[in-house]
């Protein structure tokens, strides 16, 4: 007859007040909620910022400078990012950044960090791949959908598109619909190769 109250999820509120400072460029909330990953420009350097959802206090995480973009580790203790032409990872308690692999030559890409440790990043030919969290080469995964005209080859970094879906083997990427002018699909991806 009597069910108990459901336990109220709190309610978080929050403001970044970027313009301010400088130039907001990318933002990441950490899978377990409790942080707001930020890049932000101040007084000519670009960096990656670190908010907790439950104050108001930001730091700069160090040995981010000129990191072009970011992603979080599914335990929420790292970020991955790209910078001066490498994946690194850095430790949000402070420790100094790791290198992991060397950064497809384009302006920016993104990746997505599974769980077991693996990371999905683009090679240096564009190719959707997986790197140890550790570090190593990107190895591209076979199956995937590959287009023979080069007018319909996606560039590198949005190749980089990529989202781990929760079953952790499979995963979302963005390619272009060849024949459809700029339009882009999503398709399935499998970390074993199929697709």
């Amino acid at each position: 007859y009597f069910q108990p109250e459901p336990t109220p999820i709190p309610q978080v509120r929050s403001e970044i007040p970027v313009m301010a400072r400088g130039l907001a460029l990318g933002l990441a909330i950490s899978p377990n909620g409790q942080y707001i990953a930020y890049r932000d420009t101040v007084d000519g350097v670009t960096a990656i910022w670190l908010r907790p959802t439950n104050a108001f206090e930001t730091r700069v995480l160090p040995g981010t400078t000129n990191a072009s973009s970011f992603f979080w580790s599914p335990d929420s203790r790292f970020l991955a990012f790209t910078a001066n032409g490498k994946l690194q990872r850095v430790d949000i308690a402070g420790a100094p950044p790791q290198p992991i692999t060397d950064a497809p030559r384009v302006m920016a890409v993104d990746g997505a960090w599974g769980a077991g440790s693996t990371i999905l990043y683009p090679t240096q030919s564009g190719e959707i791949g997986r790197v140890p969290a550790s570090g190593g080469p990107v190895t591209p995964i076979a199956g995937l959908r590959a287009s023979k005209d080069p007018a319909c080859e996606t560039p590198t970094f949005l190749r980089g598109l990529v989202r781990i879906l929760p079953d952790g083997e499979r995963f979302l990427y963005l390619d272009r619909a060849c024949g459809a002018g700029p339009a882009f699909e999503i398709y399935v991806g499998s970390l074993t190769g199929a697709s």
